[in-house]
């Protein structure tokens, strides 16, 4: 008897594990081929927010990127125009330019500002 409880046991744990594993490879799986969105801070000193807007009403921050660091997020892959607004240390706010990604994410924005 003992020997059976063990193996239904290890069955049970087994089962919950495969399942857990299962449901992280599918999640990844989904989620394969969205685009990403890789902001970098190229300047002497912190940015504390960074905001990506889409033209069908996204947005997606990034908080506290340090100076040369850079932050990167997964957005909804659909085609769509999006641009950077960064908020920086005195309160003042930089929009970038409007940029068209399609739904595998290609597109490239670069935004140079002078933030002292």
């Amino acid at each position: 008897m003992r020997r059976v409880l063990s193996f239904i046991g290890g069955l049970v744990v087994g089962a919950l594990i495969f399942g857990i594993g299962g449901s992280f490879f599918v999640y990844n799986l989904a989620h394969t081929g969205e685009p990403s969105v890789i902001v970098r801070n190229h300047t002497h000193s912190p940015i504390p927010q960074v905001r990506i807007e889409t033209d069908v009403g996204e947005t997606y921050t990034l908080d506290s990127i340090p100076p040369d660091g850079s932050r990167s997020t997964q957005i909804s892959g659909r085609e769509k125009a999006l641009w950077v607004v960064a908020t920086l240390s005195d309160g003042e706010t930089k929009t970038s330019e409007q940029i068209y990604v399609t739904s595998q994410g290609n597109g490239v924005c670069r935004c140079f500002w002078e933030c002292n």
